[in-house]
């Protein structure tokens, strides 16, 4: 949830004071204001800082345009302080004098005044806390310099509260959000008492841990040892949640889930985010119950592909190929090599689309469909037995972003339409914190090309602090920049540098995942 701050500042400035004599300077006498400087972009609730992401943008001040009704310049620059007082100790950003009317603030100077302003650190074995604000305001004058008689008018302040991510000694992120639990006899190591209670960690609103089951009941809980904490199987379910089908209401007054699997260790992952509820395979460290279990014999540990196809009954209509046809699907791609999580875009241009996830782009062994009862489903999560085919959330056609993770059994699909936005565009940077449709520069799907494009007319900018982006939907949510300056594109990257004025064609290419890249050519 974001706050929206208001600012109301009552400052004064100089105007014109016409005189007789035509050698005599202007003198310039101080008055009320037009208006005043006022923040228009909102801050997000908390900003998570790690040395991975210090090239990506955390957040873009945006503000009005300040009339002083002089003729002379305006000016602007940014300001921040770890105490919120500017009278005393004032900090100035390195914004430098600004004429624009926004302010690109990135991962890495954050990170370093949380660590050389505020003390902050992040690693989890020091006591030396990882949160910390840092407050923010914009100041307009007249002019290009700042003196005692310069006319000034100063925004309100905001506040970013930002966490450092901690790591553990091998650089892997730790649980950065608390604990749940587990009671029950269906749990065996834990029982219904709070001797034993099953703890599961949490990593970005993921909760998992190997947990022991057997054929009974248990319930989760927010606080270890409050029995009022408790969530059990019509609670998660009326949040809309997809709960595994091995588990269900154990209807015992207390509504708790109920274990109707094979009893043995699995990996339980209860996903807030995408709001599932999976039963993997565990890591056998469980003790299992009083009776042994007989020994089964292992199976072959599945491999993950190099990369996942998505096939299905769009491709002719979206200018793949034939439809069904394993050599015509879409790749979507791993975020590294061996890692279960695939990305990529897909032009799905058919109306009640229906496709199926393959790891070869040869043939459908091994194909995964939706969990859902009838071809045609949505649901997020996918297996590999008894599947159905999948669809889009709504039925509708649409360039989508499509992920899907092996390892959880979930994908996601999100609808894009893709424009350009920016100061070197004729509509500059959109206002506000996303700005409204009709404030981007929209471009155009080609098909047989599969690239977005646009030809406009730009002005010469020069990023870091300028330029050019790709967004999508009118939103930042989704937005594409160039962080080293050679055509290929990472989400929330640098803004991309426009050499010179001209008329221009910008050409966007998603259809290499993971690989997503864009030319500018000066017609």
């Amino acid at each position: 949830m974001k706050t929206i701050y208001k600012f109301i500042t009552v400052l004064l400035l100089g105007t014109i004071v016409s005189c007789e004599n035509e050698d005599v300077v202007p003198e310039f006498t101080l008055q009320q204001p037009a208006n005043t400087v006022a923040l228009t972009s909102t801050v997000s609730e908390e900003y998570l800082l790690s040395a991975e992401t210090a090239e990506n943008l955390a957040e873009r001040l945006v503000w009005n345009a300040v009339a002083f009704n002089v003729p002379t310049e305006v000016s602007y620059k940014v300001e921040w302080s770890i105490t919120g007082n500017f009278d005393e100790g004032r900090e100035e950003f390195a914004s430098g004098r600004l004429t624009e009317t926004n302010y690109p603030i990135y991962v890495g100077p954050l990170m370093e005044i949380a660590k050389n302003e505020l003390g902050l650190d992040d690693d989890p074995g020091n006591d030396i806390g990882n949160t910390g604000k840092i407050h923010f305001r914009v100041k307009a004058f007249a002019g290009t310099g700042e003196g005692q008689t310069t006319t000034s008018s100063i925004s309100e302040t905001v506040t970013l509260n930002i966490t450092l991510i901690e790591t553990a000694e091998e650089g892997t992120p730790v649980p950065n959000c608390p604990s749940i639990w587990v009671v029950g006899a269906g749990a065996v190591d834990a029982g219904w008492n709070w001797d034993s209670p099953i703890e599961f960690t949490c990593v970005d609103q993921v909760y998992s841990a190997n947990i022991n089951l057997t054929n009974d009941t248990f319930r989760f809980f927010l606080t270890e040892g409050d029995w009022a904490s408790g969530q059990n199987y019509p609670f998660y379910a009326g949040e809309g949640y997809t709960i595994n089908e091995n588990f269900e209401d154990g209807l015992d007054g207390d509504n708790n889930f109920r274990f109707i699997g094979t009893p043995g260790t699995y990996l339980l992952t209860v996903d807030t985010v995408n709001k599932t509820i999976v039963l993997g395979e565990g890591s056998g460290e469980g003790t299992g119950g009083e009776e042994e279990q007989p020994e089964e014999e292992e199976e072959p540990e599945a491999m993950v592909p190099e990369m996942l196809y998505v096939v299905g009954s769009f491709l002719n209509a979206s200018g793949y190929g034939d439809d069904w046809t394993p050599a015509n699907a879409v790749p979507l791609a791993p975020s590294s090599e061996g890692a279960s999580d695939f990305e990529g875009f897909v032009n799905i241009d058919a109306e009640n689309a229906q496709y199926k996830f393959l790891p070869t782009n040869e043939n459908f062994d091994g194909d995964y469909g939706d969990t859902g009862e009838t071809d045609g489903s949505y649901s997020g999560t996918i297996e590999q037995e008894g599947e159905v085919n999948c669809s889009t959330p709504d039925g509708t056609a649409g360039y989508y972003l499509v992920k899907a993770d092996l390892e959880a059994l979930t994908y996601s699909l999100e609808k894009t339409s893709w424009a350009v936005t920016g100061n070197a565009t004729p509509l500059s940077w959109p206002a506000g914190p996303d700005g409204t449709p009709g404030q981007d520069h929209d471009m155009t799907y080609d098909a047989t090309s599969q690239t977005w494009s646009i030809t406009i007319d730009l002005v010469a900018q020069e990023a870091p602090d300028n330029g050019l982006k790709f967004r999508a939907n009118d939103a930042w949510s989704l937005n594409l920049g160039d962080n080293d300056e050679n055509g290929s594109l990472q989400f929330n990257g640098r803004n991309i540098t426009i050499p010179e004025d001209g008329n221009y064609t910008v050409t966007l290419d998603l259809s290499n995942p993971r690989a997503y890249s864009y030319t500018l050519v000066k017609n």
